[in-house]
């Protein structure tokens, strides 16, 4: 364990040699560390830590933290590569941990297992596998063939606030339109469990704390599946190309419309395949009351909110938390409870902020001091509290400085209060030296706010540093993915400079911003780049003769549209599976596919963002403007999705090469070829390179440096 907690190197005073291939795969490894959790009586923590194919359940007592783990708990499936995942992990009491566990090697039925285990290591028990429940059993006159046993999973909703020692399970599976769905209330001291009945149908489900679904979303079902559907299947009415959501209070047993009760229709709860990005709500959560349904919404301002509808009236609450400068959360993630913060009683005790830094808002008024005295102890620093004693004295804190790691601290309070560093997650080890991440907030000559993040290298290969500017894929979120970051910081050990923008187009900060590029899907964003690279020119000097692209997806399009734009600005550019025309990606039809477009969830969102106009100009063609494209380009493409962007980047490579620019291509072998540390650590190594050569080519005249509007 002593890599997690590995003191801050210093940088030298020369940069040394460039990342190895195994120093890369370990920067792509998934983070070891993870799950950090208080005990309930503030006395213990345990965490899990996932490498070479196990995931290990680890905990300490925190008067004694150099003592032994007091539980070791590996496990391993068959498949090095492939690690059991956690989908659980909580405490049940101050002794006893409760996890879920899915192991990829196992038959369906057997591949996870619910246990209890002490915080000693004794007494690790099974409680349930989803063969432990009654099967459910599709007929051949419902699938035109022999029956069927549906094949079910396990989700822990928490543990039940009216029942002692009880946790609650879903037991859920489907196959085609057919869905069930059941809840299990497990006695994890004793192992008893009883059914609490379900109900037969397909979609999303929100439980309140007891169990009880309160909340339905239909799927979304394509118009052409629809149609093949309802003329085998006449007896499946609520099957639609829309998205309902239904609700039932207390005492209820029937669902209701959402869009039926009270102030509810006029929120738009109901959506079809291109509503995802107009004015809409969506529900989140249901906490400690069963009436009270929390939920986003957009409908009438320009930024999302947080609220609440009662279910019984259809009246919205006082419950308001709004910011007029950014998105409390993204519309897009329906169910996803991730800005509210529960106690264990599933009481509402803060929301999760964004901002530079993030912050949380918190209804606690103890947890509310607490946290005003971590800020002042960490200042400039993100201080998220992630767990507390029952008694509010211990306080578990993440602390998020401005380099490559995580801090675990534990508070303990009093006057002054006490602060404990527990365990430290890396995202940079060996000799690597560290990046620093800051964040990029300002706002244009223009008026427009823009945000994002600069990473700085230890060790420049140049002094200012070149820099790399990202330009990420769209529709997507201002907040910065962790496989991005985790990009950025790799290009920073080659010694670049690198900036992730939201530019005009991103949600997070609005609507006006988001929708800001229709109709100037390349003027607006590269209006904003300028921008930035002004305003980072005077924060963070960096070789203005140096600049290079990294694009993803529409931005790999940006990029290249940027380099035949501005030669004289941009030395190269690199294009992850980005498209060079982009109606034929929006509209997501390979030459290699059998499948519907509009059935792949990522296509039918693109569609809804784009929107395309049938009357508005096409945006330019890389491919038939290839010839305007002369500077070095290097085109990764990943030939098994589902849209043309391979076929578009082979012809673009052959354009170039007829043309004379100088162009590499590479292929991945599927989508996972990029998540897995290892191709990754292949695929940057190649990427590293190719800056290095054509940033710092000294064969090439770069010109005198010019100032940036």
């Amino acid at each position: 364990m002593a890599a997690l907690v590995a003191p801050v190197e210093r940088a030298s005073a020369a940069r040394p040699r460039d990342p190895s291939r195994d120093e890369l795969a370990e920067l792509f490894q998934t983070s070891r560390l993870s799950q950090v959790l208080l005990s309930p009586d503030g006395q213990r923590y345990a965490y899990v830590v996932t490498e070479r194919g196990a995931t290990t359940l680890l905990t300490r007592k925190l008067n004694d933290p150099e003592a032994r783990e007091a539980l070791f708990v590996e496990l391993r499936s068959s498949n090095p590569r492939e690690s059991p995942n956690l989908g659980y992990f909580g405490w049940a009491d101050a002794e006893t941990l409760v996890y879920l566990i899915t192991f990829p090697d196992r038959p369906p039925g057997r591949d996870q297992e619910l246990r209890a285990v002490r915080a000693d290591g004794r007494d690790n028990r099974l409680l349930l596998q989803p063969a432990d429940m009654p099967e459910y059993v599709v007929f051949s006159d419902e699938t035109d063939g022999p029956a069927l046993n549906i094949r079910r999973s396990m989700r822990v909703l928490g543990f039940a606030p009216d029942v002692p020692d009880t946790v609650l399970v879903e037991i859920a599976g489907h196959v085609g339109a057919r869905g069930r769905y059941d809840v299990a209330r497990v006695n994890w001291r004793t192992g008893a469990r009883t059914r609490q009945p379900g109900d037969d149908r397909e979609g999303r489900l929100l439980f309140d704390a007891s169990g009880v679904a309160r909340v339905y979303e239909s799927p979304r079902v394509t118009p052409s599946i629809l149609t093949s559907i309802r003329g085998a299947k006449p007896d499946l009415p609520w099957l639609s190309s829309q998205q309902s959501v239904h609700v039932r209070g207390p005492g209820q047993s029937r669902w209701k419309p959402l869009a039926r009760l009270g102030e509810a229709a006029a929120l738009h709860f109901d959506h079809g395949p291109m509503d995802e990005f107009k004015p809409r709500s969506v529900p989140l959560a249901i906490g400690a009351d069963p009436r009270l349904l929390y939920f986003a919404s957009n409908v009438g301002r320009d930024t999302t909110g947080l609220y609440a509808l009662d279910l019984d009236t259809g009246k919205r609450t006082d419950f308001a938390v709004e910011s007029a400068e950014y998105d409390i959360m993204d519309v897009q993630e329906v169910f996803n409870p991730r800005a509210l913060v529960f106690d264990r009683r599933r009481v509402l005790v803060g929301v999760r902020l964004p901002g530079v830094p993030a912050t949380t808002r918190w209804f606690d008024p103890v947890l509310e001091q607490r946290q005003r005295e971590a800020t002042a102890r960490f200042p400039e620093r993100e201080v998220q509290i992630l767990g507390w004693s029952e008694a509010r004295d211990v306080v578990l804190l993440a602390v998020l400085p401005a380099g490559g790691f995580v801090r675990y601290i534990v508070m303990r309070a009093g006057q002054p209060p006490q602060f404990t560093e527990i365990l430290r997650r890396l995202a940079f080890s060996g000799d690597l030296p560290r990046p620093r991440t800051v964040p990029v907030d300002f706002t244009t000559p223009a008026g427009v706010r823009l945000t994002g993040a600069v990473t700085l290298p230890r060790m420049p290969r140049s002094n200012p540093p070149a820099l790399i500017v990202r330009c990420r894929d769209l529709p997507g979120s201002a907040i910065l993915p962790m496989l991005s970051q985790r990009e950025s910081q790799v290009l920073a050990a080659y010694g670049f400079m690198v900036l992730d923008l939201n530019h005009r187009g991103f949600s997070g900060l609005g609507t006006r911003h988001r929708d800001a590029i229709r109709g100037a899907w390349e003027r607006v964003p590269l209006e904003d780049i300028r921008a930035a690279l002004g305003w980072l020119g005077e924060h963070h000097p960096y070789d203005r003769r140096r600049v290079g692209l990294f694009g993803e997806g529409f931005g790999g399009y940006l990029a290249l549209r940027a380099l035949q734009q501005e030669p004289q600005l941009f030395r190269c550019a690199v294009v992850f599976h980005g498209p060079a025309e982009l109606h034929g990606w929006v509209a997501g039809i390979a030459a290699n596919s059998m499948s519907l477009p509009e059935a792949n969830p990522l296509i039918a969102r693109r569609r809804a963002f784009f929107n395309f106009s049938p009357a508005a100009p096409e945006p330019p063609s890389v491919l038939s403007t290839a010839a305007d494209l002369r500077r070095p380009v290097m085109l990764v493409a990943d030939p098994t999705r589902l849209d043309p962007v391979a076929d578009q980047a082979r012809t673009l490579r052959d354009k170039l090469k007829a043309a004379g620019t100088e162009v590499e291509y590479l292929e991945l072998s599927g989508t996972l070829a990029r998540q897995d540390a290892t191709n990754a650590a292949r695929v940057f190594e190649r990427i590293g390179r190719f800056y290095a050569g054509r940033m710092y080519d000294y064969r090439v005249e770069v010109g005198a440096e010019r100032e940036v509007d």
